[in-house]
């Protein structure tokens, strides 16, 4: 079912939670600080300090908050990246599988 005029699958819950980006860059594991501002079934939006490639593929770490629902662990694609008007980047990661 479509929701709204965005044509999405999914409806987006507004979030604003700590997050933690995984790369593997020639061989070495980066952590990357990141916020999640939205997050749907497929996807999400993160905010980072430093542009991340579209196609690169990430693990997402999201804590829970509470011990009666477990951490997001999320294998994801990066489809797009975007400045904005205070510096940070925008990143949209399509979700590929979560453990």
């Amino acid at each position: 079912m479509l929701y709204n005029d965005e044509r999405r699958n999914f409806r987006r819950m507004t979030v604003d939670t700590e997050a933690t980006i995984e790369l593997s860059i020639d061989n070495q594991s980066i952590l990357l600080a990141a916020t999640c501002r939205d997050l749907s079934a497929t996807g999400m939006n993160l905010y980072v300090e430093q542009a991340i490639d579209p196609g690169v593929t990430a693990t997402v770490h999201i804590e829970s908050s509470g011990g009666a629902i477990p951490p997001l662990k999320a294998l994801t694609r990066v489809v797009r990246c975007s400045q904005d008007e205070d510096g940070q980047y925008c990143v949209g990661v399509e979700m590929l599988d979560i453990n």
